[in-house]
């Protein structure tokens, strides 16, 4: 998996994922769902959820989907 975390200035540029962010994103590209993402990272549902939440505000995203289409077209999923 890719990992890219911009940052400016000595902080996150707004719109930059992390790399957990990006690896949960992975996940869902896959077709997993949250419990199956939080299992297979070593998380709880409750992280994943939020990861996602923050990854979809970042990617101006309303849908899982949304977020993984976009994340792709930036070129941080395959």
């Amino acid at each position: 998996m890719r990992t890219v975390i911009v940052k400016v200035g000595g902080r996150e540029e707004a719109g930059a994922l992390t790399a957990r962010q990006i690896d949960t994103l992975a996940l869902v590209s896959l077709g997993l769902r949250n419990a199956e993402i939080a299992a297979r990272l070593g998380l709880t549902v409750p992280t994943v959820k939020s990861y996602l939440c923050e990854a979809m505000a970042r990617l101006h995203a309303t849908t899982r989907q949304a977020a993984v289409v976009e994340a792709r077209r930036r070129g941080l999923l395959p």
